[in-house]
């Protein structure tokens, strides 16, 4: 689930007016890189006449073709000629709704007989009109819960939701109207027309999931569908992108019929064919719309339309080339974790090609190499699934590569094998107090139950600590957001953090919600060094200090705040600063340990060019001085999660284990990470100090660095003791130099291959290990 995207919009966008330098006319002779090698290759672009493009649609008849691209809030629609499209002067018509948000446009031709129609999807109504936008008709009412009732039948769990209805499309083959659901990111068949022309909703439709919907809790972004009708089959082609990619990022090829006996695949399958929205068309910054164009330059030469809304620049039609490939890639590409140290891959064949190969990179390390994990040269004997062992905990993406009768974009899949996999997860219901729970607040309260609070009603759902469902808990009465949510271990009382528009006020209840004594909240106070108001985040309580750490997202810093809402002298002139200088901090922040000296937090991390917020990072400070920072360690939680707004985090220290609770705001899911390694000691080489899987003189130089030069320690000790002495000194480095270039003996075992020395005192936090 994402929220409403056209909604988002007018939000997100800003929506700026300038002029491009004008395009070349569309013709049907300007198809420049319509070759069975382009798919979606930009052919043609112009700038779109209004603020808001929705949907469109081509028409085609004995007087040629017609572009119409539907606005989504003010009513028009523009008609262009696709035979001259950057003329400048589209008709332009009204819609049949007037203002009313328009989301879909299909064009259909009745069999038999000469009628054409339009088909608009308005505010959750299907109309029909005249090619004029004229004589207008209501055909269906699209009961949305109803849908959703059935698809949550289907799919199971609780990621659908009532849906809104996106873009729609005339699917030829099947005589029927395709729609999006754009709430729940599928795609299903909306009705049929009879012989009569009548439509007919359809009560169990076919439908299918968006191909970058989150496997774990829903969500993606998808709000358009065209039908493509080729030599080929019959084909959807879709923009979607993932909930981090934070748009349509690619537009896919799947299939729109089902499979001969002798062929696997249904509707909805993908077909291996697709094209990056980035590296194609000039980096699209939301997708609105796509249209088909059959044999726009000639016989089996099709192209497509991508409405683009321009947040930098103005609106965009993008013509690209969409006719059939004579390659593809495989599809359905997937990695699970099914053991200690072992993932599993899993993928279709498509069209054939010459040679298949998967390589596997660690995403959490700069520059870590891609390592080969399996290669395929016969097509026919292709098994469809491997599986990669020796794995050491970390994030990852396997990249599957296929060398074929033309080059096709590669495949990817990501995931997080042991320390920060996902364990458990449960999806934030609100349980009906509000129609738009959003997730934020996290706390544990005593040692067996999660309490997250809901942003909008403060009410906070109980979990046990596998995340099953246990309760609810009122909110004190407040008119502002509930942004922080603690429990003391030293009174053992919820705190919650009121934001009304940056007067913060902390109230004190019991475990049930209700209040202590007659005492309605107490505001809190800001550092005098902030002068520009302040907006707080999530609270996490400080046993040793004994107040309530917080995070100042508006200032980007971090503060103490006491029980009584007053800030401690120590960061009164002085806070504590955002560990990712050129990041953003979006609130959720934890104590999961400290001592008298130190204090450890967890911290979300959000990169200020994405505007996401989906890294957690560990960071020990010195309690008096706060500029003395050690990082511990990093988690890119969008791996395991899908997320890519993430709130409040809490982390559980207990016997049989150690774990990390996040919460995932746009996903409005709840996960449960393990933290700490099963897998035993890592395997590592000795000689290989850089972790970078080679021996040669970068090894010895880096060594020599971390000793003289005050240079960042090896990932792996244990590899940098080249002579088994279990100390680390310049007898190391010239004893790997020594081997190197002056015929010396080889370092200690583990060096021949990769291996383990569970008896060394040495540390190995992290390690990539490769025998060659």
């Amino acid at each position: 689930m994402h929220f409403r995207p056209f909604a988002k919009l007018v939000s997100w966008v800003t929506f700026a007016f300038c002029l491009f330098p004008r395009a070349a006319v569309f013709s049907q002779d300007s198809c420049a890189c319509a070759t069975p090698q382009s798919f979606g290759c930009q052919e043609n672009t112009i700038e779109f006449l209004d603020d808001r493009p929705g949907s469109a649609v081509v028409v085609s008849g004995t007087q040629g073709a017609s572009l119409y691209v539907a606005t989504l809030f003010d009513g028009f629609t523009y008609r262009y000629d696709t035979a001259a499209l950057d003329a400048g002067n589209p008709e332009k018509l009204r819609s049949p709704r007037g203002s009313a948000t328009t989301t879909g446009l299909a064009f259909r031709q009745a069999d038999p007989g000469p009628e054409t129609f339009l088909y608009w999807a308005i505010d959750g109504e299907i109309v029909q009109t005249d090619l004029a936008g004229a004589n207008a008709l209501e055909i269906a009412t699209v009961n949305m819960d109803r849908l959703a009732e059935f698809f949550r039948s289907q799919v199971g769990g609780e990621s659908i939701q009532t849906g809104a209805l996106g873009d729609i499309t005339y699917h030829a083959g099947r005589n029927s109207l395709w729609a999006v659901d754009i709430i729940n990111d599928l795609y299903w068949e909306l009705g049929s027309f009879g012989e009569q022309g009548n439509f007919i909703l359809e009560e169990a439709p076919a439908f299918f999931l968006n191909p970058k919907r989150n496997p774990l809790s829903g969500g993606a972004y998808g709000n358009s569908i065209a039908y493509v009708a080729n030599a080929g089959g019959e084909f959807f082609d879709i923009p979607v992108g993932s909930l981090t990619d934070g748009r349509p990022s690619e537009v896919h090829r799947v299939h729109a019929a089902n499979g001969a006996e002798s062929e696997t695949f249904k509707i909805g399958d993908s077909t291996g064919i697709f094209y990056d929205l980035a590296a194609s068309l000039e980096s699209p910054e939301f997708v609105t719309g796509i249209a088909s164009w059959p044999e726009s330059c000639g016989a089996d030469q099709a192209s497509q339309f991508i409405l683009d809304v321009g947040q930098e620049g103005p609106p965009r039609i993008l013509q690209v080339a969409a006719e059939e490939p004579v390659a593809a890639n495989i599809t359905d590409f997937q990695c699970q974790e099914t053991g200690a140290a072992q993932v599993a891959l899993s993928w279709r064949k498509t069209l054939p090609y010459t040679e298949l190969t998967i390589t596997r990179r660690l995403l959490t390390m700069a520059g870590a190499p891609e390592v080969p994990v399996y290669t395929n040269t016969n097509f026919d004997a292709d098994p469809e699934r491997t599986v990669d062992v020796g794995v050491l905990d970390g994030s990852y993406e396997y990249v599957a590569t296929v060398t074929a009768a033309s080059s096709v974009p590669p495949v990817r899949c990501q995931l997080t094998i042991g320390t920060g996999s996902v364990v458990a997860h449960q999806r934030f219901a609100g349980l009906g107090r509000t129609a738009d729970p959003v997730p934020y607040a996290i706390t544990l309260i005593g040692s067996d139950t999660v309490a997250v609070a809901d942003l909008n009603s403060g009410d906070a759902e109980t979990f046990d600590l596998d995340l099953g469902p246990k309760g609810f808990i009122n909110a004190p009465s407040r008119p502002g957001l509930i942004t922080g949510l603690a429990y003391n271990s030293d009174d053992e009382q919820l705190y919650w953090l009121e934001n009304n528009g940056g007067a913060h006020t902390l109230h004190v209840t019991d475990l049930t919600g209700d209040p202590i004594g007659n005492i309605d909240g107490v505001p809190v106070d800001s550092p005098l060094s902030l002068d520009t108001g302040t907006s707080l985040g999530d609270i996490s309580y400080d046993p040793i200090s004994e107040f309530f750490w917080t995070v100042d997202v508006l200032n980007g810093v971090i503060y103490g705040v006491t029980t009584g809402g007053v800030i401690p002298p120590a960061f009164a002139m002085e806070q504590v600063a955002n560990p990712e200088a050129d990041g953003f901090l979006s609130g959720g922040i934890a104590v999961p340990t400290g001592t008298e000296q130190r204090v450890v937090l967890d911290i979300v991390l959000g990169q200020a060019t994405t505007g996401s917020a989906n890294e957690v990072g560990r960071f020990s400070y010195t309690r008096d001085s706060f500029s003395d920072r050690q990082d511990d360690r990093r988690f890119d939680l969008w791996t395991s999660t899908g997320a890519a707004r993430l709130g409040g985090i809490e982390v559980l220290d207990a016997e049989g284990g150690k774990c990390q609770y996040v919460v995932g705001v746009d996903t409005r899911t709840i996960y449960k990470l393990r933290l700490g390694s099963d897998l035993g000691p890592m395997t590592y080489r000795r000689g290989d100090v850089n972790n970078d899987t080679f021996l040669n003189i970068s090894d010895p130089s880096a060594l020599v660095v971390r000793l003289f030069r005050g240079g960042a320690a090896p990932p792996c000790e244990r590899a940098a003791d080249a002579d088994g002495s279990e100390t680390i000194n310049i007898s190391d480095a010239i004893y790997i130099f020594d081997y190197l270039f002056k015929a010396g003996p080889p370092p200690a075992e583990p060096f021949a291959a990769c291996g383990v020395t569970p008896d060394s005192a040495l540390p190995c936090d992290n390690s990539i290990c490769v025998d060659r």
